[in-house]
């Protein structure tokens, strides 16, 4: 349901773009068709697109580029205080629990196991690591962070195959944001959707693939209904229907096993 919702998004994202340009749905077709390619000879391609996208920024719109500069950031301690930890409860822990649990440990931890046969980090594991990275950061001025599903079947299908990949993109992030700071953003919110908007269709194809392999009936009707229900409303309302259609197929089988000795003693 996630991965569908994630090539839904770049979808749209593609079809709010001109026909034709340098930045385009044109232009977002070329790119696609680039990636099936590059997937099929097993080439290495995120990064390479990813400066393909700053190119195309810089033909789109090179004034944009003058604002790049240095800035070091000046770090002071954000420590809530009051109401501060009440409103955080309600609009920021409750809302986002259900996602952050499902999708940023369940199912980043499935797909590392299915990515990575006998290797696969436990949730005890990766919940302490979320946990961790948020509760360091955010006394900094830090927004909430999480691994997520999403990105580790990205980072897969584009290339990445072991740890030091994700060693070096994090070092990579870590210097950039150090050096360029706020003076970064004005080029990531123009970074252009011809580039984005193919590429996160195909994490999200990545990421739903592996729903192919469940063929039973049951884990099927399952699996159909918290995915609609997740693209047609939201990820917690779709975990919420999932778990009500497999209650009432437990119950069903509870009422099935009760009934079988009655009927044999009859």
């Amino acid at each position: 349901g996630i991965g569908i919702k994630l090539a839904l998004k770049g979808i749209a994202w593609i079809g709010q773009l001109p026909l034709i340009g340098i930045n385009s749905i044109l232009t977002a077709f070329v790119i696609a068709a680039l990636i099936v390619v590059l997937i099929r000879i097993q080439r290495p391609i995120f990064a390479f697109l990813f400066l393909a996208g700053f190119g195309i920024l810089w033909i789109d719109n090179p004034g944009i580029f003058g604002n790049l500069a240095i800035s070091l950031p000046a770090f002071h301690l954000v420590l809530p205080v009051g109401q501060d930890w009440f409103k955080a409860l309600y609009k920021g822990v409750l809302p986002q629990f259900p996602l952050t649990l499902l999708n940023s440990v369940i199912a980043v931890c499935a797909l590392s196991a299915d990515y990575f046969p006998k290797r696969g980090i436990s949730p005890k594991r990766m919940a302490a690591s979320v946990g961790l990275i948020n509760l360091i950061c955010a006394p900094f001025g830090g927004i909430p962070m999480c691994h997520g599903s999403g990105g580790l079947a990205a980072q897969h299908r584009f290339g990445a195959r072991t740890g030091v990949s994700v060693i070096m993109l994090g070092i990579l992030k870590v210097i950039t944001g150090l050096l360029f700071g706020g003076t970064l953003l004005a080029l990531l919110i123009a970074y252009p959707m011809a580039i984005l908007g193919p590429m996160l269709v195909f994490a999200g194809i990545e990421l739903a693939k592996f729903a192919k392999d469940i063929r039973d009936f049951e884990p099927i009707v399952l699996l159909l209904i918290t995915a609609i229900t997740i693209i047609l409303t939201n990820t917690i309302t779709g975990c919420l229907a999932g778990f009500l259609v497999f209650g009432i197929f437990q119950f069903v089988k509870w009422i099935k096993a009760s009934i079988a000795p009655l009927r044999t003693a009859a």
